[in-house]
């Protein structure tokens, strides 16, 4: 914001408070949030997600072979 706020202040030669700088972002979309953090990945949920993978193989193994017949 302080590199926006000098160089428009460069630029028109008139003094902008960070404020206004703050305003006008958010007015185009940029809102001053932070990225979210990475999930914490415990040593249990590999294996619940090969049980979910193997048991969705299943129902679709299954979903096969009653339109075949």
């Amino acid at each position: 914001m302080v590199l926006i706020r000098e160089g428009f202040q460069q630029a028109s030669g008139s003094i902008v408070s960070m404020n206004t700088i703050r305003k006008e972002a958010h007015l185009h979309g940029f809102h001053g949030r932070a990225a979210s953090h990475k999930p914490l990945i415990t040593k249990v949920q590999p294996r619940c997600s090969v049980n979910v993978m193997q048991a969705h193989q299943v129902d679709c193994r299954s979903v096969e072979t009653d339109s075949l017949e």
